[in-house]
Formats: structure tokens, sequence, C-alpha cells
């Protein structure tokens, strides 16, 4: 986490002397993309990638593009967690991940996204159930 924070640290004092540079905006947003990436592999921990987009927000706050990024995060977190048929831990951290964006509905559509992932995997489960019993038939 020190290296995402040192990262941020440079991004501050750039920021600092023109909020407006589209490079540096370039940079916050490959920064956000990558820690994001670094500090929540496959959604492992949640809690320090909420850590870290709360440091973000409060450093550049007239950068809409963290929150953007945030919300692309956390579903490609959630969609990665339920691949791995862990639906109970993505309903869990649903709430936790739901701090990183700024909607008073994203708790319930984080929680729909877990469900909707639960009922495909389920779907493709018997779909494949019922090719195997056709190929036994064949």
């Amino acid at each position: 986490m020190s290296d995402a924070n040192g990262s941020v640290n440079v991004l501050v004092r750039g920021y600092k002397i023109d909020p407006n540079d589209e490079d540096l905006g370039g940079g916050i947003v490959y920064h956000t993309q990558e820690a994001l990436g670094f500090l929540d592999k496959d959604g492992a921990d949640p809690t320090a990638a909420v850590a870290h987009i709360r440091l973000l927000k409060a450093k550049f706050p007239d950068v809409e593009a963290v929150t953007e990024i945030a919300l692309a995060h956390v579903s490609r977190s959630i969609d990665s967690i339920t691949e791995g048929s862990r639906f109970a831990y993505a309903i869990s951290v649903a709430d936790v991940y739901a701090v990183m964006i700024d909607s008073a509905q994203e708790p319930q559509q984080l929680q729909a996204r877990v469900w909707e992932n639960w009922a495909r995997n389920l779907a493709d489960q018997k779909n494949g159930a019922s090719r195997s019993k056709n190929m036994l038939r064949d």
C-alpha cells in the first residue's frame, strides 16, 4: 500500500501546481486503475480498495473519473468473486464496496449483481447437466 500512497503524494504535488493539466489527469486515472487492481486483485481486499478510493476522493475531489473507475473495479471484483462461486462472500462485500460509489442505490445494485450472477451460474449448471444427460442418451 505504501507504493500506492507514495504515488498519490506525487500526484497531489502536481495537482496543486496545475489541477487542469491533462497529463496529470491521465496519471490520476492510470494510478486509480492500477492501484485498485493491485490492492484488491480479484476482490481479495475490498477494505484496502475502499481506503484508497477515500484517499483519492479526498485528494482529487473534482476528478470524476475516480468514482467511475471505482464503479468499474467494483463490478469486475463482484464478477470475479462470483465466478469462483463465492456468492456468500460477494454478498458480504457488496456493502463494503458500496462505500466507494456515490449513490444511495449502489448497495442494492451490487447485491442484485451478485444474485444475477448466482442465477446465471445455476442456469449454466442445469444446462450443463441437461446436456450431459442428452449426450448419454445419444
